[in-house]
């Protein structure tokens, strides 16, 4: 009739695959929330982002580490230079106040050296001051950093693991779902699975629950026909309106 689809199935085989299929339906629906689950990014793009940072801040302290490096070793090429200014400054007075030069030319030329000299050594001392200064700026700032890297770092690692283990759980859970899938796909009838899939791939849901007479795919208020066929339990019945498999619990 134009009310209901039959098929000839009575009583225990009746009940039998409607259950089946509330139940497949119920497993499906499962499995497609473990996929959407598996398949959601939110925890990966996190763990994406952390990542991002941490190979940030690791191109910030071997930036750091270098300059460092390249500070201490100006430093050390300066202080070798103050040593050499020194010596000579050291030469010079030597040369000055021993008396053994008498020639004033000489004397007034030394005297000079020795002025540019000592210009020349607190420019020296000023810049190897600022240097030290530097290199101990940038010390404390690459401590500060490395202490950051090492928490998020270990809080990468937690994430990375824990995201592990969560998958691992939903495809164990997936898995499960499948294999229950399988098992009672397996033992129905394939006229009707056939149409259970069919079902399923032009609307959504195969099978809706009746909730106070009315349809739970569409909500249309079925016949009281349609309701005293569905509490007899001797066939499977389909909505006149949208054509999904009722199910009266």
């Amino acid at each position: 009739s134009a009310l209901c689809s039959l098929l000839n199935l009575k009583g225990v085989g009746y009940m039998g695959s409607l259950e089946d299929l509330w139940r497949l339906q119920n497993h499906n629906n499962i499995l497609k929330e473990i996929n959407n689950s598996i398949n959601d990014f939110s925890n990966l793009k996190q763990i994406e982002m952390l990542g991002k940072r941490l190979k940030d801040m690791e191109k910030k302290l071997k930036d750091l580490d270098r300059r460092i490096k390249e500070n201490a070793s100006i430093l050390h090429k300066n202080n070798f230079i103050l040593k050499e200014y020194d010596y000579k400054l050291r030469a010079i007075e030597k040369d000055l106040y021993e008396g053994q030069i008498i020639d004033l030319k000489q004397l007034s030329f030394l005297d000079r050296e020795r002025e540019d000299l000592r210009k020349e050594i607190e420019e020296k001392e000023m810049e190897i001051l600022l240097g030290m200064e530097e290199i101990e700026e940038l010390k404390k700032e690459f401590t500060q950093m490395e202490k950051d890297f090492n928490i998020l770092r270990k809080e990468y690692s937690k994430l990375v693991k824990s995201y592990r283990v969560f998958i691992e759980e939903l495809k164990d859970k997936a898995k499960n779902e499948k294999q229950k899938i399988e098992e009672i796909s397996s033992k129905m009838d394939e006229k009707i699975f056939n149409k259970y899939i069919n079902l399923t791939k032009t609307k959504g849901i195969a099978v809706v629950e009746v909730i106070e007479s009315r349809c739970g795919g569409c909500n249309m208020l079925l016949p009281a026909i349609t309701m005293d066929r569905l509490k007899n339990h001797r066939e499977i019945i389909y909505c006149e309106n949208c054509d999904r498999i009722l199910y009266l619990k």
